[in-house]
C-alpha cells in the first residue's frame, strides 16, 4: 500500500519557486501536465471573467440566469492539476520509489482530465465487477458535426436516426447469417432462446434485463419500440428518467415538458410564454398496456425507488418505472436543490408517487396538506417568467390542471380497489 503525504502548498526545499511565481520541477519527483497550456484552458482563463459579467444582459433573456455552480466548476477547472494548489506525495513502502501527484478538481464532465479518469475507472469496474464476460458486438451511431446544426432547427429530421441504424444492424445480421430474412432482436428474446436451447456461456437460473432512456428518447423518439415491447410482454424493466426535456442536445421541448415551461424550441418571449401544452401523461399510457408494473418515483424517495425497483424486476413481463430527476441546467436551479425540488414536486401533486400492480392502483403518498405549486414553479428559472404580470392565467392553469389529475388518480384507487 503507497503511503500519501499531503501539502497545501510545495514545499520549498523540494520545488523551489522563480521570481515570477512559478513552480520549479524536479524530475526525478514530479513531471507536470501544465493544464495552462491546452487551449481549453486558456479560453477559461482568459474570457470567463468577462462572459460573467455580460451574461445578464446579453445570454439571460434567452438562456436563463447563470447558476452559481457553472462558476465554482470552472473555478475548480481552473485550480486542477496545479501543484501550487496543493498536492499528494506517494511512496512506496517496498521499493522507496515516490511520485507527487497534484490535486484534481474531481467535477464531472466539464474538466477533459478529470472525466477521463472518471471514463476509464468505470470501464474498468464493469469489465472487472459487473459484466459478465460474453461475445458480444457494440456498434456506435454519430451524427457528423456538420449535420448538426441541422438537426438541432429540424427536430423532425431526428425520427430518421433510429431507422437508419435499425436498418445498418439490420443488413449487418442478414450478411453475417447469409440470411435474407434475418431480424435482430433484443436481448431479451436471445437470452429465453439460448436458454431454451441450452447455450447459455454461464449457468444462471434468472437474468433481469434492464433498459433507460431519457424522457426524449421514451416519450418521444422511441415511443414505437417501447410500446412494441411492452405489448409483446418482453419480461425487462424500463426505466425512464425523465428531465422534461431534450437536456443533452440543446434543451429542446419534449412531450415530458410541463405547461409554461421555458427551452430553447418553445422559449418565453414578448409572443409566448413558454410550452403551450400539458405534459404527456405516459405512465397512466404504459397502465394502459396491461402489463404487469407501472410506477412513479423519484431520487428524493429513495425507499420507494428501491422498492419499486425490486417489485418491477420481481415481476414475470414487462414492468416500467418512471422516474422524474431534477436537471439544474435545463431547469435553472442550484445544484445542492436538486433532492429538494424532487421532493416538493410529490408534495405539490405535480409528480405524484403511486404505482399499478396488475391494474391495481396505489397511492404511496397522499400529502397532508397540498402545496400550491408556485412554490415549486419559483425555484426554477425555467418559469420564472410566469411571476410577471399578466402571466397570472397561466398558473392558475397548471394549478387546475395538477388538481383535476389528482382527483382523476384518486378515483382510479379508489375503483380499482372496489371501493
Amino acid at each position: 500500500m503507497p503511503i500519501l503525504a499531503f501539502a497545501s502548498r510545495p514545499p520549498a526545499w523540494r520545488w523551489g519557486a522563480c521570481g515570477a511565481g512559478h513552480v520549479r520541477e524536479s524530475a526525478a519527483l514530479y513531471r507536470p501536465r501544465h493544464p495552462e497550456r491546452s487551449a481549453f484552458y486558456r479560453l477559461f482563463d482568459a474570457c470567463f471573467a468577462e462572459f460573467e459579467s455580460v451574461h445578464e444582459e446579453r445570454f439571460e433573456p434567452e438562456d436563463g440566469p447563470l447558476r452559481g455552480t457553472v462558476t465554482k466548476v470552472v473555478a475548480s477547472f481552473l485550480d486542477c492539476g496545479r501543484p501550487e494548489n496543493g498536492f499528494a506525495r506517494v511512496r512506496c513502502p517496498e521499493c522507496g520509489g515516490e511520485f507527487f501527484v497534484a490535486f484534481s478538481c474531481q467535477t464531472r464532465n466539464f474538466c477533459p482530465s478529470c472525466q477521463q479518469k472518471r471514463a476509464e475507472l468505470l470501464a474498468e469496474k464493469l469489465r472487472e465487477e459487473i459484466l459478465v464476460p460474453v461475445a458480444h458486438r457494440h456498434a456506435i451511431f454519430t451524427v457528423p458535426k456538420a449535420l448538426r446544426r441541422l438537426f438541432l432547427r429540424e427536430r423532425r429530421l431526428l425520427g430518421i436516426l433510429p431507422r437508419c441504424a435499425a436498418e445498418t444492424i439490420t443488413r449487418c445480421w442478414r450478411a453475417a447469417l447469409d440470411r435474407k430474412d434475418g431480424v435482430p432482436g433484443i436481448v431479451e428474446t436471445a437470452y429465453r432462446a439460448m436458454k431454451k436451447r441450452g447455450d447459455l456461456p454461464v449457468e444462471r437460473e434468472n437474468m433481469n434485463f434492464i433498459a433507460f432512456g431519457g424522457d426524449g428518447g421514451t416519450y418521444d423518439i422511441g415511443f414505437q419500440s417501447l410500446s412494441g415491447a411492452m405489448e409483446r410482454g418482453h419480461n425487462m424493466l424500463y426505466v425512464c428518467y425523465d428531465n422534461e426535456a431534450y437536456m443533452n442536445t440543446g434543451i429542446q421541448r419534449s412531450s415530458a415538458t410541463p405547461l409554461g415551461a421555458h427551452t430553447s424550441t418553445a422559449p418565453a418571449g414578448t409572443v409566448k410564454q413558454g410550452k403551450e401544452q400539458n405534459r404527456k401523461d405516459l405512465t397512466k399510457i404504459m397502465v394502459a398496456h396491461n402489463i404487469p408494473y407501472v410506477a412513479q418515483t423519484t431520487p428524493y424517495h429513495w425507499r420507494d425507488l428501491a422498492t419499486k425497483v425490486e417489485k418491477a424486476l420481481s415481476v414475470d413481463g414487462p414492468a416500467f418505472l418512471n422516474v422524474l430527476m431534477p436537471c439544474t441546467v435545463g431547469w435553472h436551479f442550484e445544484q445542492a436543490d436538486a433532492m429538494q425540488i424532487a421532493k416538493q414536486a410529490v408534495e405539490s401533486n405535480f409528480w405524484p408517487l403511486f404505482e399499478v400492480e396488475n391494474g391495481q392502483y396505489k397511492i404511496n403518498k397522499k400529502p397532508k396538506e397540498r402545496e400550491p405549486i408556485e412554490g415549486w414553479l419559483k425555484q426554477q428559472g425555467r418559469f420564472k417568467h410566469l411571476f410577471k404580470p399578466g402571466n397570472e392565467g397561466i398558473l392558475e392553469e397548471i394549478q387546475s390542471h395538477i388538481d383535476t389529475e389528482w382527483e382523476k388518480l384518486l378515483k382510479l384507487e379508489a375503483m380499482s380497489n372496489g371501493e
